[in-house]
């Protein structure tokens, strides 16, 4: 983290870091939900070929 904060621009340290948290969260969420929704389509496929 700290080097991170040496390579960016100081005025970027002006944005709070509730949003950045924000942001990193509803990225995670998308990417968990993406992956289960791709993990259901995996699982009904497998549920079709064994039938």
């Amino acid at each position: 983290m700290i080097v991170l904060l040496d390579l960016v621009p100081s005025g970027y340290l002006y944005i709070p870091w509730i949003i950045i948290a924000a942001v990193v969260a509803a990225v995670g969420a998308g990417a968990f939900l993406l992956v289960r929704a791709i993990m259901r389509k995996n699982a009904e496929k497998a549920k079709e070929t064994e039938r």
